[in-house]
């Protein structure tokens, strides 16, 4: 079954700050139950390491200039069963995505985690396989079972730097990612590991980083899981909208017929002042991920369509959300795609 989903690692924490959604109608509601109303039938949660408590990162700015302000949500592993708790019982298929740090990981910022500081490459990998085993089983014992977990997020650079660096030793990432599916298979068998990247429109990068992994290294995945977020393409990487879109496309073609394996992007989004546009990017992708011969085309994951810029301090502007009262936000017409295919 397709997975239309979203990531809302944030929601617990704007709930405690006192935000609100409300339906079409301006009508009050829990909001995983206007997501599922939206066509959302999946939901995507965040683990990290040993976060700060508050949820919130005083990260040191690109340059030395200063310091950022970022939410991290609630993504500590108590605070994880709960809201996977709150999504099993409205029926919600269920991510689990480990970071292996205790902030945010992307390819320009993968950090170690603290407590696994100056750690031997052989105490690592325990260190790895032990978290995951840890948060799997306080998952089984509450009774979730995530459909699918992620190894690592966004690991086009590596993971747990500088040891897991792709490179500088990437017979060591192969490695990490390795124990962290035999976890997976030893805590939770039925979960389906996702291999994570970013820039899914780069299709030479993408199977450069796969060969390498599963061939030259023998690592070990079940499906691929992608980024794609075209606005920063264009903004970042001197890419073209449109291009973008289609080099991602043909990319998921590709990757799903080079591996045999499902693919899965595990992340999109759109800025939430373009609702027409969003509505229009994620059904072109839907449409394309279904056409993938043996219906390998897995699900696509919108990355927080509960937020909108004018509650981040970083004012990350790709949510799905509006503004429509003091603390009131209300769903934008770019979900629709989710509902409509």
């Amino acid at each position: 079954m397709f997975a239309y989903g979203a990531d809302i690692g944030w929601l617990k924490q704007l709930e405690d700050m006192g935000y609100t959604w409300v339906d079409e109608n301006g009508v009050p509601g829990d909001v995983l139950d206007l997501l599922k109303r939206m066509g959302v039938n999946a939901l995507r949660f965040r683990i990290f390491v040993d976060p700060p408590k508050n949820g919130v990162w005083v990260k040191e700015a690109e340059g030395g200039a200063g310091q950022d302000i970022v939410y991290l949500g609630y993504a500590d592993e108590k605070s994880v069963l709960a809201a996977a708790k709150r999504a099993a019982a409205r029926n919600f298929r269920i991510m689990l995505d480990f970071h292996y740090s205790d902030y945010f990981a992307d390819p320009g910022c993968q950090i170690m985690p603290r407590a696994w500081e100056g750690h031997s490459y052989e105490k690592l990998l325990a260190d790895v396989y032990e978290h995951t085993c840890h948060v799997l089983n306080l998952m089984t014992d509450g009774g979730i079972i995530p459909e699918w977990v992620q190894v690592g997020n966004e690991i086009n650079n590596g993971m747990m730097q500088p040891v897991g660096s792709a490179k500088d030793s990437f017979d060591k990432l192969a490695g990490l990612l390795n124990r962290g599916y035999d976890a997976v298979k030893d805590s939770s068998p039925t979960s389906r590991v996702v291999t994570h990247l970013a820039d899914g429109q780069d299709q030479a990068f993408c199977q450069t980083f796969l060969d390498t992994f599963l061939h030259q290294y023998g690592g070990r995945t079940d499906m691929i899981g992608l980024s794609f977020y075209p606005e920063i393409v264009v903004k970042y990487l001197g890419g073209e909208y449109h291009k973008s879109v289609q080099d991602t496309i043909e990319n998921i073609q590709a990757l799903a017929k080079r591996y045999e394996k499902d693919i899965m992007i595990c992340e999109i989004g759109e800025n939430e002042e373009e609702e027409e546009k969003g509505y229009s990017l994620v059904k072109t992708m839907i449409d394309a991920l279904k056409k993938i011969p043996q219906e390998r085309g897995a699900g696509i994951f919108w990355w927080e369509p509960e937020s909108n810029s004018a509650l981040l301090p970083d004012g990350y502007a790709m949510g799905a959300s509006r503004v429509v009262g003091r603390k009131k936000l209300q769903f934008t017409k770019a979900l629709q795609a989710f509902k409509e295919n």
